[in-house]
């Protein structure tokens, strides 16, 4: 078996030799592209989730920073991706709209998961989060612009403030390694656009006949790729594809034991398959 050879600086992979090819992996997958057109309605509807717990009309009134919500979005996207990859044992996420159910025709025709379930905090926890993220900041910046001492009450409030902060980020982060865990079961991990997590343990059942190749992107907009045949690819890739290619509203991201993430998309007609996805990069 061929090995894989990674350049990378600070953590950032540059380019990557995989089977006698070269790859430059995609960065801005979740910020521009296919698959950011695809997730682009649910973080605004994110946004509008946060403005209305914060009782505002805007995430940033002043404008400095109005677009963060939406870049958290992502940011939690990508941990759960990092999360699977950091067990090193690969994995399958299918990601599929919000109004689909287990049970839902949708679905069920094209994917039969052995472990059902109705895990639904990450998207709380991703609001709380910022709700706190932001009462902290406006307490922390009126402290720091105030002209008279500090009152010890105010200060306690944005310890408290602080502490609640640590908490929820530390939920957060044991949601993502669940899912991390749940990656090693044995098939693919079910989710929705909203990150609620519909199952584990999934097999792709759906058939497309037709499908022979996938195309290769090499940017993040697919205008440019070639068609390679499905067969260069393993039975996790093959599933991912099949799935994809059957039903055109959803996202699969295969992460392989080398560690590398991959993404596909049907586009149309075609399987849209971006090889390498540079995961370092999509932090906030």
């Amino acid at each position: 078996m061929l090995g894989v050879i990674i350049v990378s600086v600070g953590g950032e992979i540059l380019v990557i030799l995989r089977n006698g090819s070269i790859y430059f992996p995609q960065t801005d997958l979740l910020f521009d592209g296919l698959i950011s057109d695809y997730v682009k309605p649910v973080r605004r509807a994110f946004y509008r989730d946060v403005v209305r717990l914060c009782k505002d009309s805007k995430w940033d009134p002043e404008g400095h920073d109005d677009e963060y919500p939406q870049r958290f979005f992502n940011f939690c996207l990508s941990r759960i991706l990092t999360s699977i990859r950091d067990k090193g044992h690969g994995g399958t996420l299918l990601l599929v709209p919000n109004e689909l159910s287990v049970s839902d025709s949708r679905l069920a025709d094209r994917v039969t998961i052995k472990y059902p379930c109705a895990y639904d905090y990450i998207w709380k926890l991703m609001m709380d989060h910022l709700v706190l993220h932001r009462r902290y900041f406006e307490m922390h910046f009126a402290m720091w612009d105030s002209k008279v001492p500090i009152d010890p009450k105010q200060y306690q409030s944005i310890s408290s403030c602080e502490n609640d902060r640590e908490e929820i980020d530390e939920a957060l982060a044991d949601c993502f390694r669940l899912i991390g865990s749940l990656s090693s079961v044995d098939g693919a991990v079910v989710m929705t656009d909203h990150l609620r997590v519909l199952g584990f343990g999934a097999e792709v059942i759906a058939l497309s006949p037709t499908l022979k190749y996938v195309n290769l992107a090499s940017d993040a907009r697919a205008r440019s790729t070639r068609a390679v045949s499905i067969e260069s690819y393993g039975t996790r890739h093959r599933s991912a594809f099949r799935f994809c290619s059957s039903y055109e509203y959803s996202v699969a991201f295969i992460v392989s034991q080398d560690g590398g993430v991959r993404a596909a998309k049907r586009s149309g007609p075609d399987v849209i398959f971006w090889p390498d996805v540079n995961m370092g990069s999509l932090g906030l």
